[in-house]
């Protein structure tokens, strides 16, 4: 696996539907983003070239860009008060906690996603 490089990220190529906003617009966004390159990932070891498949960390990884669409995943529901057959298309996975805290009537507070009330049985 090649090693990783820095390079700068030009702002202009940011995609409109990003999350990324502009520090000059708001005084909560960071000052540094940092995406893995395609083919690395972020981890906890510090020894350098570590290819991506010797990878200690078995945790997961992280610092890829979630607008690529080849890294979304996929959602699946059933059981217990899911209606069989609704397709969502794309989601947050913001809204899958709220979903599953519905599902066990339990109040979940102030979090970032919603309910997926169209997979709900109620």
């Amino acid at each position: 696996m090649p090693s990783a490089r820095l390079r700068e990220f030009p702002r202009s190529s940011v995609p409109s539907n990003s999350r990324i906003t502009d520090p000059a617009n708001d005084p909560h966004a960071p000052d540094l983003i940092v995406f893995a390159e395609e083919g690395c990932a972020f981890g906890n070891t510090s020894n350098g070239e570590q290819p991506f498949t010797g990878k200690v960390e078995l945790l997961g990884t992280h610092g890829h860009d979630s607008t690529l669409p080849h890294l979304h995943a996929t959602f699946v529901a059933c059981g217990y008060g899911i209606k069989s057959g609704t397709v969502l298309g794309e989601i947050s996975n913001t809204s899958v906690a709220p979903t599953i805290a519905e599902l066990l009537q339990f109040h979940l507070p102030d979090t970032d996603g919603m309910v997926l009330n169209s997979i709900l049985a109620k």
